[in-house]
């Protein structure tokens, strides 16, 4: 954990339990995704040396596709349907198909956010820099654990008590790094929508 502390006083993004929290998975992926890939001229599959190939970054193995329309002044328009995460996107085998669509979670006004980014590290070892668009966040832990890692096995250290959060003094940033093979955790309130 980086032993930094904030200036700021603390405040209720750091209370003891957070109102909702996501692990978010994050890396490149050997996808055939056709918007880096046009076959048959550059098809993923006709790369003979994958050191050449052009991975796709993903949350959670789902790409984001923009919505067809801004959503702030055509809120209107806006319909449940049209956003999908982990738990709704239609195709259920995003680890091996290409995925994407308009990812997005529902977050209730005022509620305390953790996020639990895993930068899986399986295609190579390289930190990611990640921002949260409208809000500062507090780093409440991080660690490299390793070569890489996945989602489950921090969920399983999480469950047993191995990481620890800084709920006393945790920086606030509005970007942070993720470790290549491990995770970094950040809190905020939802009170910007």
């Amino acid at each position: 954990m980086p032993q930094l502390e904030s200036l700021e006083k603390w405040d209720t993004s750091l209370k003891s339990k957070p109102d909702l929290q996501y692990y978010i998975a994050y890396d490149f992926y050997e996808l055939d995704n056709s918007h880096f890939h046009k076959a048959p001229y550059y098809g993923f599959n006709n790369i003979s040396d994958i050191n050449l190939a052009l991975l796709t970054p993903q949350f959670n193995h789902i790409s984001m596709k923009t919505p067809s329309f801004p959503l702030l002044p055509q809120r209107n328009e806006i319909t449940k349907d049209m956003f999908c995460n982990k738990d709704t996107v239609k195709d259920k085998n995003c680890v091996e198909n290409y995925c994407e669509c308009p990812h997005g979670i529902h977050v209730p006004l005022d509620a305390v956010v953790e996020l639990v980014f895993v930068d899986e590290g399986f295609a190579y070892d390289a930190n990611h820099p990640l921002h949260i668009h409208g809000h500062n966040f507090r780093i409440v832990a991080m660690e490299r654990l390793g070569e890489n890692v996945t989602v489950e096995e921090v969920q399983d250290r999480d469950r047993q008590g191995l990481i620890k959060r800084n709920l006393l003094d945790a920086p606030l940033k509005d970007t942070v790094t993720v470790p290549d093979g491990g995770y970094t955790i950040v809190r905020f309130v939802a009170s910007n929508p």
